[in-house]
């Protein structure tokens, strides 16, 4: 049976995560911004980004699934001169509370969205705050070999701050996740809600 103990450990291991991340993060930003100072106007039209974060369950979801860290990368190809299409891919490792089940469970989530920026890509600015939508699917892929994992419909909503700073920009991301939910058990299925926060880097590829 779970205990509120678990949720604080797994909340605990989560930010452990994302803080070995962070520092990895960290180092690709700073060689990246000594090697493309601040002062570059490139407006790259396509975007390889990588990041780093945590899932945390909301409602029913957090009932049956504890917080966990994620990983995480999205291509972006820029399609007007305030928006982007994205597809995004990640990958978290969860703990499920179902009785009777074995408890890891890796959750993979991919998704194609549209992504609208504050100020335009050419812009010198250098704080730009951005949001999006997507819509895609997620599959629970159970440790019990026995057990179904079927891929569903799931689609966010997101706000986020994108900070330019040459070649390279980090990136602040919070999404708000639907999402379609078979339980294991084969009760009837459900609607279930997280969130993500993540960071990351983007790095631009010119044409």
């Amino acid at each position: 049976m779970w205990q509120p103990g678990g949720r604080v450990r797994g909340l605990l291991a989560a930010t452990t995560h994302m803080v070995h991340a962070g520092r990895g993060i960290g180092l690709l930003i700073v060689a990246g911004l000594l090697s493309n100072p601040a002062g570059a106007q490139d407006a790259p039209r396509s975007q390889i980004r990588a990041f780093a974060g945590v899932m945390i369950p909301t409602g029913q979801q957090a009932h049956d699934f504890a917080s966990a860290p994620l990983l995480g990368g999205t291509l972006a190809t820029q399609t007007g001169s305030h928006t982007m299409t994205i597809a995004s891919l990640y990958w978290a490792s969860t703990v499920n509370r179902f009785p009777g089940i074995r408890p890891r469970v890796h959750v993979v989530t991919w998704d194609i969205g549209l992504e609208v920026a504050g100020a335009p890509h050419t812009s010198a600015a250098r704080t730009v705050p951005f949001g999006g939508i997507g819509l895609g699917a997620r599959s629970y892929e159970y440790a019990d070999d026995t057990l179904t994992s079927p891929s569903l419909i799931s689609g966010y909503v997101a706000a986020g701050i994108e900070f330019r700073r040459g070649r390279p920009t980090l990136r602040v991301e919070v999404r708000d996740y639907t999402s379609a939910f078979r339980p294991p058990s084969g009760d009837k299925g459900s609607t279930r809600n997280d969130v993500t926060l993540m960071v990351g880097v983007a790095y631009g590829i010119m044409d």
